[in-house]
């Protein structure tokens, strides 16, 4: 029987808030509109993912039923899973060209849901070719054929912090819909992992320790189990192992399980000499962050990390002034 805590990504104790706060998460990243320009495979996995993510919810926020499955009534579930009902096509039949229709024609005019849903996307898609044209001959005729500039045209846009903290979600169920694919692709799991721990880190940076961060902190967890697949796969990419124990040890500080912290540090210590020079900053950066959100926190060790940064980049340079700034707020 299908694991539905897995598919939503919960506990097997979770609430109903949980469970409907996952399955919203979850749907609208793979949201199909989110996913305009992947390949029409991808989008088809999508598109059983929303099927997937339908059936947990209905089964898990059912109390009867979520007992049912707890107990392993699998045919007690599967009678109440819901299905893709079958849609009728009433648009006439092609002409039969003066011959008798085949043995065993249908005239039952019923296609399945995939096929039913076609028309509706068509009017989506319409829109989406029309509309700019309107909004082109629209502003043509309102500025006399663009002779008439609006003083504000130069105004950069504004970019609020809710579109900057959201600006991997696209990319982490595109990625995600990748490894769903081909599984044996190391670069698909190293790409997931990374969106992933994007996601969450720029929320850290941007909004600490908000409802959102707690929120999104189980996806270190997640980044973390991407990266071991990874590792897996290719067991000498030591960045990817660098990568895991941050993610590990993020993951660990921000729960309080100090298993977790810990496990994170030695695997970063583990490779920390064998890092390429291209990341090795950045790897270091983690690892001092991971030692001064530690329980207890270990400031004085992760200032002598962050110090090494600096003395090893040129002064100007992002991650050197982004390591010196860290160091005043720990002292």
């Amino acid at each position: 029987m299908v694991d539905y805590y897995a598919v939503l990504q919960l506990r097997h104790d979770a609430d109903s808030a949980a469970i409907e706060e996952s399955y919203t998460r979850l749907s609208n990243a793979y949201n199909p509109a989110l996913l305009s320009g992947v390949s029409d495979e991808l989008r088809a996995l999508a598109e059983q993912r929303l099927f997937e993510l339908g059936q947990a919810r209905a089964i898990l926020a059912d109390p009867t039923l979520r007992a049912a499955y707890d107990a392993g009534l699998e045919h007690v579930v599967t009678k109440a899973l819901p299905t893709a009902e079958p849609s009728f096509d009433y648009a006439p039949l092609p002409a039969a060209s003066a011959r008798e229709r085949i043995p065993g024609f249908v005239t039952e005019p019923v296609r399945d849901a995939r096929m039913a849903d076609s028309r509706s996307r068509n009017l989506p898609m319409i829109v989406a070719i029309v509309l700019p044209i309107l909004i082109v001959l629209i502003a043509f005729v309102l500025t006399d054929g663009g002779t008439k500039v609006a003083p504000s045209n130069d105004t950069p846009p504004v970019e609020t912090a809710g579109s900057q903290i959201d600006q991997f979600e696209a990319a982490i169920a595109t990625a995600k819909l990748a490894t769903d694919s081909d599984p044996s692709s190391v670069s698909a799991w190293i790409e997931y992992g990374n969106m992933l721990y994007n996601s969450v880190q720029i929320v850290r940076e941007l909004q600490p320790n908000s409802a959102v961060y707690n929120e999104r902190l189980n996806r270190w967890q997640m980044s973390a189990f991407a990266y071991e697949k990874a590792m897996t796969l290719e067991p000498g990419n030591v960045v990817v192992a660098a990568d895991h124990g941050a993610a590990l040890c993020f993951y660990g500080n921000g729960v309080g399980d100090k298993k977790s912290s810990n496990a994170g540090l030695q695997q970063i210590r583990s490779v920390r000499d064998s890092i390429p020079t291209t990341d090795r900053s950045r790897v270091l950066m983690n690892l001092a962050y991971c030692l001064a959100e530690n329980t207890p926190p270990q400031v004085e060790d992760a200032t002598k990390v962050w110090q090494s940064v600096i003395d090893a980049e040129p002064k100007d340079s992002p991650i050197a002034i982004q390591a010196a700034q860290l160091i005043a707020r720990y002292r």
